[in-house]
């Protein structure tokens, strides 16, 4: 019996060694917000709460500028092959400094296309809000110390094991609960994607939700989160591929492409934003068996199939 399954893979995989793309490939771009008052001074953090902090209104011309690089990007994209480019869906975090900075994405796109909603979809989601992160914000370490010595003791007996991704701070959430928060929003993507031809979505949100989706999406292991660099406002990180299980992302078919916009970014090179963590070297993980895994540097990779123990 014929497996058309495998039949589909295979010219899938045809087409990309050729250089062709896919009509059904799917394009995620994950965007930073414009830089806000508390990227200047976090102690704002003490002052209003995380929702209202507000972006600084001189550096609107550079979201200007990313947003206009997307739009171009994707009218180029449109140009070459209408019939096969499908639709567009911008997600956004509805705190005040991610929906100002989905104004101008919105805007440039709905000049290239429209703004009619049969080429341009868009909606808040509030799964895509930034990390929790308690009462650490706008604090010293020296002052969490001091008003929470347990907690910041927990806190950094992970932090040192590079185990930092479990951690919560106090009334906070950690790293890897916010990547569980943040998956909820697949499921709809690609939903979006089977039903309603939606083949590049822009996900607008924060530096530690962006992480914390690309480490989901792409299934990286927790420590890959915070060794990856925060990215700077307006970088914009692409993932590309084609789910080939439903509404299954398969990450084997997925490529993390890094960034392909940002001052300062270091472009088509997600491992070069990678640092070293402390403890890294007593942390281990499994040799992955797909292709495109990603291990944080200093990482001990192990090959099960070696030997019945870790030596």
């Amino acid at each position: 019996m014929v497996d058309l399954r495998n039949i589909k893979e295979c010219g899938l995989d045809l087409l990309t060694r050729l250089g062709a793309r896919p009509s059904r490939e799917l394009n995620i771009y994950l965007v930073r917000h414009i830089f806000t008052e508390a990227n200047r001074d976090e102690k704002v953090l003490l002052e209003r709460p995380d929702r209202a902090i507000r972006v600084i209104p001189e550096a609107r011309a550079e979201a200007e500028i990313a947003a206009q690089f997307m739009a171009n990007k994707l009218w180029d994209e449109y140009q070459t092959n209408p019939k096969a480019f499908g639709r567009i869906l911008v997600l956004y975090s509805p705190f005040d400094r991610t929906q100002d900075s989905t104004i101008p994405y919105l805007y440039y796109l709905g000049q290239k296309f429209g703004r009619d909603s049969d080429r341009i979809l868009y909606r808040p989601d509030d799964r895509l809000i930034e990390l929790q992160i308690g009462l650490r914000g706008g604090r010293r370490h020296e002052e969490m110390a001091k008003l929470f010595p347990h907690e910041f003791a927990y806190y950094e007996l992970h932090k040192h094991q590079n185990a930092g991704a479990y951690a919560p701070s106090p009334l906070g959430e950690s790293y890897m609960e916010l990547a569980w928060r943040v998956r909820g929003t697949h499921p709809a993507i690609l939903n979006d994607y089977e039903r309603k031809d939606v083949r590049h979505c822009l996900v607008v949100s924060h530096g530690g939700t962006s992480r914390a989706f690309a480490q989901g999406w792409m299934n990286y292991n927790p420590q890959w989160m915070l060794a990856e660099t925060n990215p700077g406002n307006n970088w914009i990180r692409h993932l590309q591929g084609v789910p080939r299980n439903g509404l299954v992302v398969d990450p084997e078919n997925f490529r993390d492409l890094g960034y392909v916009h940002g001052k300062g970014a270091p472009l088509h090179n997600p491992a070069a934003t990678q640092t070293l963590l402390k403890g890294a070297e007593d942390s281990f993980v499994l040799l992955a068996q797909r292709p495109n895994d990603a291990v944080p540097p200093g990482m001990k990779i192990i090959d099960p199939f070696q030997g019945p123990r870790r030596s």
